[in-house]
């Protein structure tokens, strides 16, 4: 995106990711499939959508984009840090709570309140989860 694009209020509706969106992105509700979310629909931003779109011009044609995550509400946001926590805890042992958060916090942000002055970009639909899948298989590519 060029720093001269304006944002215009279009952008921030709230739209549907589907398999239908477009040939080469395709969804899988991961967090619904892991047990975090209890909604299988996956959510977020026009803008979103449109630059993942645009994103596809820059890919080679044998690729396409799986979705796995958009807006997240607080609760799946609070799950997946605690799990995170837990995951930083069994591999790292020796680290004080200090420390199991701040490496926490290199893999998942912090679930926010109403009020506060960060918020997640997951939390307002601004953020996506994803990886490549190869378009002849549709077969997720080992990162």
């Amino acid at each position: 995106m060029s720093a001269d694009y304006e944002f215009s209020p279009h952008d921030y509706t709230a739209v549907e990711l589907t398999s239908q969106s477009h040939p080469r992105i395709q969804v899988c509700p991961k967090y619904f499939e892991l047990g975090f979310s209890p909604v299988s629909q996956i959510w977020g931003r026009y803008a979103v959508l449109a630059r993942l779109k645009q994103a596809l011009n820059f890919l080679p044609a044998e690729y396409g984009f799986l979705v796995w995550d958009v807006y997240r509400p607080r609760a799946v946001q609070a799950k997946l840090f605690n799990w995170m926590r837990d995951e930083v805890r069994s591999k790292f042992p020796y680290f004080t709570e200090q420390e199991n958060y701040e490496e926490t916090l290199k893999y998942v942000s912090l679930p926010c309140r109403v009020g506060d002055s960060y918020c997640s970009p997951h939390l307002s639909g601004g953020a996506i989860d994803l990886t490549l899948f190869e378009m002849s298989t549709g077969k997720e590519l080992d990162m």
